[in-house]
């Protein structure tokens, strides 16, 4: 009786730490130092657009497309000083069937961009439009607590590629607009 409890604790203990492993495995083949958006969000600035904390409406979003298939690694987003740890709603929007393939509410660090790593997995088909919306409507008294990070320039000019991907619209709205290309949100999307 000894021995099966000892194999049982054995086993048990190997298995935890190949599931540790594999999770630890997963993370180190995301790279948030590397995504197709940030590069987008990077040569706007280069050229000249600014670095802005603007837009106080609940929803950013921006319609993106892939010119390979993808799968979804991270998600990430820099919160509002202040509303740390106030979670925000990310959703990804197939828009070819108009489906959620992703939803979730986080909170995010105010200091820095933050990720947050999909519970299973979230694929995109080359070709096809998909929107990403930051969700705050938890603001309280203030909105100016539904700002966020944005690219933006007078004239912005639609669409924005590089790397496989192009950002063909963005959108701010409720309790505030709609404000149709107006800025880049700073959502930044991580594959695999």
């Amino acid at each position: 009786m000894r021995i099966l409890k000892f194999i049982f604790i054995i086993s048990s203990i190997g298995i935890y730490a190949l599931s540790c492993t594999q999770e630890k495995d997963e993370i180190m083949e995301c790279d948030p130092n590397y995504s197709e958006f940030k590069n987008i969000f990077t040569a706007t600035l280069a050229s000249g657009y600014s670095d802005e904390v603007t837009m106080d409406t609940e929803v950013h979003e921006y319609t993106f497309n892939l010119s390979n298939p993808q799968e979804l690694c991270m998600v990430g987003y820099q919160s509002v000083s202040g509303m740390e740890s106030t979670p925000y709603l990310m959703q990804i929007i197939d828009l070819s069937t108009n489906t959620i393939i992703y939803g979730d509410s986080k909170t995010f660090s105010s200091t820095e961009t933050s990720y947050i790593l999909p519970a299973t997995p979230v694929y995109f088909q080359a070709g096809v439009d998909y929107s990403v919306r930051r969700t705050q409507t938890d603001w309280g008294t203030n909105i100016g607590n539904t700002i966020g990070r944005v690219a933006r320039k007078d004239s912005m000019s639609f669409p924005y590629s590089m790397n496989g991907m192009t950002i063909s619209t963005t959108n701010f709205y409720q309790n505030g607009g709609p404000l149709i290309d107006f800025a880049i949100p700073y959502i930044d999307l991580i594959f695999k």
